[in-house]
């Protein structure tokens, strides 16, 4: 009986309304919801938290009693789990590095919010990770209580294993077309696009060249799409526009900036999605080029400490790195705690930031 709530054969609701029960503290005896109050408080049928509650029936966490209502069983007990449960945050492995101070941050966050919770790290391979989601779930559930998901930049694969869970499930950065309904939280990238863009344009250049990173996310089609939009506000053909790709290697960075340089056609604007990949192109542009070809830089960056004293034209986000992070743990919270999450996706305003200052 003590072990229900981590019972690896409940579904995804009846370990929710375990959770629910443990974390508030009811003991035997004590009233719980009926089958149609729970359907509301979790957004399901009725029908479907007839069948949780006949779940946790089965495993000797409540008793049913007819036109009574729903009450917790007589020698239930919670089972001791480390804190208050396990929070997983998920990321591609490719990305680790470049996601570590952002992680350390989140964690630090979550310990703060919910005191006694341990947090878990799972990065996650670019390709087969529904599998490997799975596993890493499958695992987690049978040995603690899983009190949520955060999923950083992670496949459209992976974001489909983790929604059927039933888990609380927040997705930092954009979803993918389709996932709309998915809690997240990311930068509005179709009008950093659209600022960007239309700034270079301003400035003279007819040209401009999209560099992206091979490890394409979810969120880089508005980014191009705003770029789009601002060529086309601007009544330039669609072939003025170039979109480029470039790896995590330095020298093959550097080989596809001489390349573009020395076209016949010279791009004049570089539009970039991330201040490191920005750096690295900049320094492969001074090792190429030297100035010659008057190529202009800019990007898109969320707003952390890093970007302070950053003189290059730039978009940032109007909300800072650590404000979205909270922002993600209340939805987090309101998922856990019934409540419904605004229309799926919420996108941070940008803003343009014109030789560091706001024009």
């Amino acid at each position: 009986m003590d072990e229900a709530p981590q019972a690896p054969t409940l579904s995804p609701l009846a370990r929710q309304v375990a959770e629910d029960i443990q974390r508030r503290g009811l003991g035997p005896g004590e009233a719980y919801l009926t089958a149609a109050r729970l359907g509301e408080r979790f957004g399901v049928s009725p029908a479907t938290a007839n069948r949780a509650l006949k779940q946790l029936q089965l495993h000797g966490v409540v008793d049913r009693r007819q036109r009574r209502g729903t009450f917790i069983a007589e020698g239930y007990a919670p089972r001791p789990v480390l804190g208050l449960g396990t929070f997983l945050v998920f990321m591609p492995e490719s990305r680790r590095s470049r996601l570590g101070d952002e992680v350390q941050e989140l964690m630090g966050l979550l310990f703060d919010e919910f005191e006694g919770a341990a947090v878990q790290v799972c990065p996650i391979p670019d390709q087969g990770s529904e599998r490997v989601v799975s596993e890493m779930l499958s695992s987690v559930q049978s040995r603690a209580v899983v009190m949520g998901v955060i999923a950083i930049s992670c496949s459209e694969e992976a974001y489909e294993v983790l929604d059927r869970s039933g888990h609380p499930l927040v997705v930092l950065g954009n979803p993918y077309p389709g996932q709309e309904h998915l809690a997240s939280i990311g930068p509005d990238l179709a009008t950093a696009g659209t600022l960007l863009a239309g700034h270079l344009i301003s400035r003279g250049c007819l040209r401009l060249v999209l560099l992206q990173v091979v490890d394409v996310r979810p969120g880089d089609d508005h980014f191009l799409n705003g770029v789009m939009h601002a060529m086309a506000g601007a009544g330039l053909p669609a072939n003025a526009l170039q979109v480029a790709y470039i790896s995590d290697r330095g020298a093959s960075t550097e080989e596809r900036i001489r390349g573009l340089v020395s076209a016949a056609d010279k791009p004049l604007g570089f539009v970039l999605n991330g201040l490191i990949v920005t750096q690295r192109v900049i320094q492969a542009l001074d090792r190429v080029d030297d100035g010659d070809s008057g190529a202009e830089v800019v990007f898109y960056h969320h707003a952390t400490p890093a970007l302070e004293g950053v003189e290059r034209t730039h978009a940032r986000s109007s909300s800072s790195g650590r404000e979205m992070l909270e922002l993600a743990i209340e939805m987090l919270r309101s998922q856990r705690e019934g409540g419904e999450h605004p229309g799926g996706g919420h996108l941070v305003p940008v803003e343009l930031r014109v030789g560091g200052e706001t024009p």
